[in-house]
């Protein structure tokens, strides 16, 4: 059931993506919740032209990480929007929906576009792992 709706959700992370400025999208992040919402990031993301998606949940964590420099977040799943939101301006711009009115983990979750962090990321990358 969880799977119902990836590339909707998919398809609504990378409007907020097209809204970026180029210079922006150059070097966007995408951050998400968990590995399902990653999942389908990297498994329906490059149709779309979105960047593979890093998550702070379990091994995924270590994988990989935002750059130590300034980026633009797209934080999905309300796990990485209250993380981030705690380090950037960061403003909702969707909530997934994945059309079929399936209730799911991901349905209603939000995406955010976040700026401006106010540390360095090798300290706000630390703030969002979690072993669940």
């Amino acid at each position: 059931g969880d799977q119902v709706g990836w590339p909707a959700y998919v398809g609504q992370v990378a409007q907020a993506y097209r809204t970026l400025s180029a210079d922006e999208r150059r070097d966007a992040v995408v951050v998400t919740s968990n590995y399902g919402e990653a999942g389908a990031i990297d498994r329906f993301g490059p149709a779309f032209g979105l960047p593979a998606a890093i998550s702070g949940q379990n091994e995924l964590f270590r994988q990989a990480q935002p750059p130590n420099r300034p980026v633009t977040l797209l934080a999905v799943g309300g796990g990485a929007v209250r993380v981030a939101g705690r380090n950037a301006t960061c403003t909702v711009v969707a909530r997934l929906d994945n059309g079929v009115g399936v209730s799911n983990e991901e349905q209603g979750q939000p995406v955010a576009v976040c700026r401006d962090a106010h540390q360095p990321w090798k300290a706000i990358w630390p703030q969002f792992q979690h072993l669940d």
